[in-house]
């Protein structure tokens, strides 16, 4: 133990001693280099500050311009993309718009063709109306349907009054005439039913209201008379025209039947009775007779009734004259006859042509030529002439 106690008193003689000296040593040690270090700090340039600063500057700039441009890239690349994408979408939208177009003009086909179809189909309705307004109309034209009435006070102090119905093709005329004491005197009726048939109807009464069965014509002068035989009160055989007080007659065709289309119609004419069938016409100088039965009618002689089979338009046409002057019915000899003068065209010895003035006879029940009138002179060139 006592070996080693001088040992420890130098290592504590040591820590007491050269400790604090190394401490001080340090203290300055440091204190100078911070002086030092902040002389140098002073001494040192902006430049090279500024190059030490701007280094780091740089730094951060060359940094941040890497930055930036790796921005700008990336706003490139994205840009770019965006383009592409852009140019992707407008492609699409192209393409779309492409189609759609296409779509839009089909569609407007179809719509045109479609309103093409409803322009036809509106045209057909419009023309079917059309046709059925005007079947509608022809129809209401045929089922027309009114009645008028015509009162007209006569000069004679007598009044007629006229009815007329119509309803389609079918007309009725009713025609009474009242005298001045207010009877009926005389009826008229006229009928044509829807196929155009028609029909008259005459009745005569007496002044005491009596139904009588007689028509008469009677000339101005009253010395010719026509009347209608007794016969059935309805005469279907003849018509009576009171506007132009004249009497129609139906003749009969070729089957027999009565033809109110080819009628005759006898009227008074100043002193005479003027016979017409067919626009030929011959005055008789005789009174007459009908019968409303079979529409027969009869010349009143004094040696007695002829009846007129031969009509005046079948006379005229027998006698094969160039040109008629008159045609009437006259007493020959105690006979009626029918006298047409007029002319005939021939030619003298086959070569010149020339008008032969004639008068012809014929008989008015047969219709046969009887007699030639001409002059000497005329019958010599007549040989002559064919």
């Amino acid at each position: 133990m006592n070996k080693n106690l001088p040992k420890n008193n130098k290592s504590v003689t040591f820590y007491v001693l050269q400790l604090p000296i190394i401490l001080l040593f340090l203290l300055m040690m440091a204190v100078t280099g911070y002086f030092t270090v902040d002389s140098s700090a002073k001494l040192a340039s902006p430049t090279t500050l500024s190059s030490v600063l701007g280094d780091d500057d740089e730094e951060d700039d060359n940094s941040g311009e890497s930055e930036d441009d790796d921005e700008d890239d990336e706003e490139d690349d994205n840009s770019g993309d965006d383009n592409d994408s852009d140019d992707d979408e407008d492609e699409d939208r192209d393409e779309e718009n492409e189609e759609n177009d296409d779509s839009d003009s089909d569609d407007n086909d179809i719509e045109d063709e479609d309103e093409d179809e409803f322009e036809n189909e509106l045209e057909d309705e419009s023309d079917d109306d059309d046709e059925d307004e005007l079947e509608s109309e022809l129809e209401d034209e045929d089922e027309r349907e009114f009645e008028t009435k015509q009162v007209i006070q006569n000069a004679d102090g007598t009044r007629t009054e006229i009815t007329r119905k119509v309803k389609g093709n079918e007309i009725k005329i009713e025609v009474i005439t009242y005298g001045i004491f207010g009877n009926k005197i005389k009826e008229e009726k006229f009928e044509q039913d829807e196929d155009g048939q028609q029909e008259a109807k005459v009745k005569i009464y007496t002044l005491n209201g009596e139904q009588a069965s007689e028509l008469k014509l009677k000339t101005e002068d009253g010395k010719l008379e026509l009347k209608v035989k007794e016969g059935s009160p309805e005469f279907s055989k003849i018509e009576y025209d009171p506007n132009d007080e004249k009497l129609l007659i139906s003749t009969e065709g070729q089957d027999g039947e009565s033809d109110f289309a080819g009628k005759l119609s006898i009227k008074a004419s100043g002193n005479t009775f003027r016979i017409t069938r067919s626009g030929i016409g011959v005055e008789s100088l005789f009174p007459m007779t009908v019968d409303p039965d079979t529409g027969q009618i009869f010349v009143n002689t004094p040696a007695g009734d002829v009846e007129l089979k031969a009509m005046p338009d079948t006379v005229v046409e027998k006698a094969q004259l160039s040109s008629v002057d008159t045609v009437n019915l006259e007493d020959v000899d105690g006979e009626v006859k029918y006298v047409l003068s007029g002319e005939r065209s021939e030619r003298l010895f086959g070569v010149f042509k020339m008008q032969i003035p004639m008068e012809l006879t014929f008989d008015p029940s047969t219709g046969e030529l009887l007699d030639t009138t001409q002059s000497i002179f005329i019958k010599v060139l007549d040989i002559f002439s064919f």
